[in-house]
């Protein structure tokens, strides 16, 4: 969702030769976008056809600042509407804030958020269950703390918490997808190496808690993160780390006259960790090359690799109309393809075309393919590929925000 940026804080001045005195700011920046388009497999299933869906999506942000800290509060709507009977109509929303204080030797950040989002717009590619009439709800929340220890050192806290379930009529999907917790916390040291470098070891831990305690998962480990700044315009973020994954599963062993017999077990295993962020700034636009090698969580408690590289870019033509390509592989440990709880593979490619034909007014259009195998639900049919298609017009407002100083 959109973000406006901080507007200048006012300064004020008393007569006298007093002190300067920053003035505090309220801001409000409504936005709103229609949407159209047509898609050839809206769910990623094997039976699919063609459908057309209308959508309308309002939001603002509401923010406050002084001279040391910051608030804002960002309330978010999406309406969809799809032809297609079968499919029932589309409903989201969510609530964000963040506050944000800025001393001489820390910089504190607060974040939290509630949402309730279909799982057409969040569990694709984030799993492969998705179905109509089946919604995420979560609620979450962070901080992060940096404290100045010295010119070249900072001291980085770091914790988050999220709280997601799911709901809805559709109980064959239901009952293959729990809510879960996932607590994250992290501590590491930043050493400023040079004005363009700086290196952070960091220790971290993340646990995924569910109702079913046998199924819960623990990930702790080191990761190192380098930053560089080659030039004004070339840029590299480079993370690699090991971790300790710890969890439970239930075993099935053949116990001859008893039969088949379920036991639940402790398993342990140390996987790797890494990552890269290439950002190269043009003359008109950006490129950015973005691979990770992470462990991603899913309902049940599971917590399985993934691999992702994405490649994005966006140019500008001429001063109101802007070209945005960009291309994604995810690809999933066979781990989570076993457990029916995701697909093996996504490879997505868009191409779209911003044009701003008047001062808070835009036209999107953009043309998206995904390529995937169907999901298999624990069924002992085999995997299918599935291709989709999809063609979206849009037209958005985005005024000035409304400043007022006191």
């Amino acid at each position: 969702m959109a973000r406006v940026t901080q507007a200048a804080l006012g300064i004020g001045c008393l007569s006298g030769g007093a002190p300067a005195l920053h003035a505090a700011q309220w801001s409000f920046a409504p936005q709103a976008s229609m949407s159209v388009d047509d898609d050839s497999n809206r769910y990623l299933g094997a039976d699919a056809r063609n459908t057309q869906s209308l959508y309308v999506n309002p939001s603002a942000v509401f923010q406050w600042s002084s001279d040391t800290t910051q608030f804002s509060l960002t309330p978010w709507l999406m309406w969809q509407q799809i032809t297609a009977s079968e499919y029932a109509d589309v409903h989201s929303e969510s609530l964000t804030g963040q506050y944000n204080w800025t001393g001489e030797l820390g910089q504190l950040t607060l974040q939290g958020g509630v949402s309730d989002y279909s799982t057409l717009a969040t569990e694709i590619p984030d799993t492969g269950l998705v179905a109509p009439g089946l919604n995420r709800r979560s609620k979450q929340g962070a901080l992060s703390f940096t404290h100045l220890q010295s010119e070249r050192r900072s001291l980085i806290l770091q914790v988050s918490w999220l709280d997601l379930g799911y709901y809805g009529p559709n109980s064959e999907f239901a009952n293959l997808v729990s809510g879960y917790k996932y607590a994250t916390v992290s501590v590491g040291e930043m050493f400023n190496l040079a004005p363009q470098t700086s290196l952070t070891p960091t220790v971290f831990d993340n646990q995924v808690m569910t109702p079913l305690s046998f199924e819960n998962s623990r990930e702790s480990g080191l990761r190192l993160n380098f930053e560089h700044n080659f030039t004004e315009r070339t840029f590299l973020k480079a993370i690699a780390g090991a971790s300790q994954q710890s969890s439970q599963e239930i075993v099935v062993s053949d116990d001859g006259a008893a039969g088949l017999q379920r036991s639940v077990q402790p398993t342990s295993r140390i996987g790797a960790l890494g990552g890269f962020t290439v950002s190269l700034a043009t003359l008109r636009g950006h490129l950015d090359v973005d691979y990770a090698n992470s462990l991603q969580p899913y309902s049940g408690g599971v917590v399985a690799q993934r691999q992702t590289l994405t490649l994005s870019d966006t140019q500008s033509v001429t001063e109101n109309v802007d070209v945005r390509v960009s291309a994604a592989r995810i690809q999933n440990n066979r781990a989570a393809v076993e457990l029916g709880i995701d697909r093996a593979f996504y490879d997505t490619a868009t191409f779209g075309v911003d044009w701003r034909f008047a001062e808070f007014w835009q036209l999107h259009s953009e043309v998206g393919a995904t390529h995937t195998d169907t999901a298999t639900y624990e069924s002992v049919e085999p995997a299918l590929p599935v291709t989709e298609w999809r063609v979206a017009l849009s037209v958005s407002w985005t005024p000035l925000p409304s400043v007022r100083t006191f």
